[in-house]
């Protein structure tokens, strides 16, 4: 017999009173509320848009601003969702005045993107992606829909631009295509290949960063800082490669190419965000979408006769500004079929959209004068105060756009205390 049976058999043994005793006392608890097991609540989710040819800010802000505000031209297409998004005006991104340059900074912040020795910074995606990016299989998702495919919304530490997914049916297949077992394992050994070659690559650049100047040495830590990040989503890639991706009923997209097509390939990718959430594939999700190169585009029934920049630049020409209205218009009756799309999926008992934050803007205030003050900027869903137009200026000064940005990474579950330039948060719209 050893120690343990023989202290069971020295132990004093309940008494069937005892025992008794003790079930009755349990048998005549009141059922708790706080006996319950709780509920998770759904993941919180961002997803940032940006048009760059900017929005007409007489279009787009209300005369008025707290709730009772009258519908603008555009906010008008959006009248269904008045109370789950929150418009913006008195918000732009301090010491950033280079027009068309202002893009590269829309979710960094970072000064001065039109000057030489411009090094730009994070962006909110990537930082929140750090945080909790590891819990979807894709980490943050980088989009873009347009002409130009060397720009992108998404930088990381080192203030490097992630390059943007352009086609639509390859996001469909990184989310929903599993592969055969060739192409899977064809995939691990790539993975495989791709972390030794790293390894290497990580051990010359760490020798190097020894032997040069402090500027050089900055240089070598910057690239040292790309190297962790694409180890971590080696081996993130890796640890999902085997897990079975979700079921989904819609079909492969066929990918639109011709430029005139923009605003349906808006509404493609606009479709590619929707089904990542929805399958939770990602909870992070950017697009840029790209007008540079001047389409003319299509609208069924409508006279579009100018390129989609040339009509920005409509020295406040009526026909000018009507086409360009039309265009801009067909925009936002595309993000209304988004937020229709979030607001009637059912997750856990409430909206996608409630549970996802959308941001929608520009950085330019006015592209007729290249402004980036007063920015048209929206914000939807997330579980924030929405419903009010908020003017956001104080003694006729715009207010950082980054204080918008800390209330959003905080409600996404990032705990942030500043970013950027801001000076804060948005308190007025925080729960």
């Amino acid at each position: 017999m050893n120690r343990s049976e023989t202290f069971w058999i020295r132990k004093k043994p309940l008494s069937r009173r005892h025992l008794l005793k003790g079930l009755g006392v349990a048998l005549s608890l009141p059922y708790l509320s706080a006996m319950a097991i709780p509920k998770s609540a759904p993941p919180k989710r961002m997803v940032n848009i940006l048009t760059n040819m900017g929005i007409l800010p007489q279009y787009f802000f209300p005369k008025e601003t707290g709730a009772d505000y009258n519908e603008s031209l555009y906010l008008d297409l959006l009248k269904s969702h008045k109370k789950d998004f929150t418009v913006f005006s008195g918000l732009s991104h301090p010491e950033i005045q280079e027009g068309h340059w202002g893009e590269v900074s829309f979710l960094t912040g970072a000064k001065h993107p039109g000057r030489s020795g411009f090094k730009n910074s994070i962006s909110t995606d990537v930082l929140a992606a750090e945080s909790i990016g590891h819990r979807t299989r894709f980490p943050y998702m980088s989009m873009i829909v347009g002409t130009d495919y060397t720009r992108g919304l998404s930088f990381n530490r080192s203030g490097i631009m992630i390059p943007p997914e352009k086609r639509a049916s390859t996001l469909f297949k990184k989310m929903f295509l599993q592969g055969s077992l060739r192409e899977v394992n064809m995939q691990k050994n790539r993975l495989a290949d791709g972390k030794s070659i790293l390894d290497v690559v990580y051990g010359q650049a760490k020798s190097l960063s020894k032997k040069v100047g402090h500027e050089d040495s900055q240089k070598v830590e910057q690239y040292l800082n790309s190297v962790r990040e694409a180890e971590k989503r080696l081996q993130s890639s890796e640890d999902w490669l085997s897990k079975a991706k979700p079921k989904t009923s819609a079909k492969l997209p066929e990918d639109l190419v011709k430029n005139e097509d923009i605003l349906n390939r808006t509404e493609q990718m606009f479709e590619m965000i929707a089904l990542a959430l929805e399958s939770d594939s990602s909870r992070i999700l950017s697009l840029f979408i790209e007008i540079q190169r001047n389409p003319k585009v299509a609208v069924p029934g409508e006279n579009i006769d100018t390129g989609w920049h040339s009509l920005t630049h409509h020295n406040k020409k009526a026909e000018k500004l009507r086409q360009l209205a039309i265009l801009e218009g067909e925009q936002f009756k595309i993000l209304n079929k988004l937020l229709d799309r979030l607001k009637g999926f059912d997750e856990q008992g409430q909206s996608l959209l409630d549970s996802t934050m959308l941001l929608y803007g520009t950085h330019m205030g006015d592209a007729y004068i290249h402004s980036n003050n007063n920015l048209p900027i929206l914000l939807a869903g997330g579980g924030f105060k929405h419903g009010r137009h908020l003017d956001c200026q104080s003694h006729k000064q715009d207010s950082p756009l980054s204080n918008l940005y800390v209330s959003m990474l905080n409600q996404l579950g990032v705990p942030t205390q500043s970013f950027a330039s801001s000076k804060g948060s948005l308190k007025e719209i925080e729960v």
